[in-house]
């Protein structure tokens, strides 16, 4: 009768694919630093691309921010020159009948 074979029993070494993934123990020195050096690689490759999207985003949000400044700016100075045009159309009825019955009068003195 001939042993049946456990598939957990075959030889990890047999294996190229497990022999950098296998026993940290019955790794050489040369092994250990390739794996090392490609855990890095990844890593800092992962880095670089989520460093990228950051700024990607930081980037977008300039945009937004700045065009969103521009508009609130153009805002601002439309708004102001309407100021102006309301003084300036109120100092010109200062002497009307009707603005001194309704007692603006003395608020036209202070705009």
């Amino acid at each position: 009768v001939e042993p049946v074979s456990d598939p957990g029993d075959s030889d990890e070494d047999d294996d190229p694919r497990r022999k950098s993934q296998g026993d940290p123990k019955k790794m050489t020195d040369e092994e250990k630093r390739r794996n090392f050096l490609e855990r890095n690689r990844v890593a800092a490759l992962k880095c670089r691309q989520r460093k990228k999207q950051w700024l990607a985003n930081l980037q977008a949000k300039v945009e937004l921010f700045t065009s969103e400044n521009d508009a609130l700016t153009a805002t601002v100075t439309q708004l102001r020159e309407e100021i102006v045009n309301l003084k300036t159309l109120l100092l010109a009825h200062k002497d009307c009948p009707v603005s001194q019955a309704q007692g603006l009068g003395p608020l036209m003195m202070n705009g």
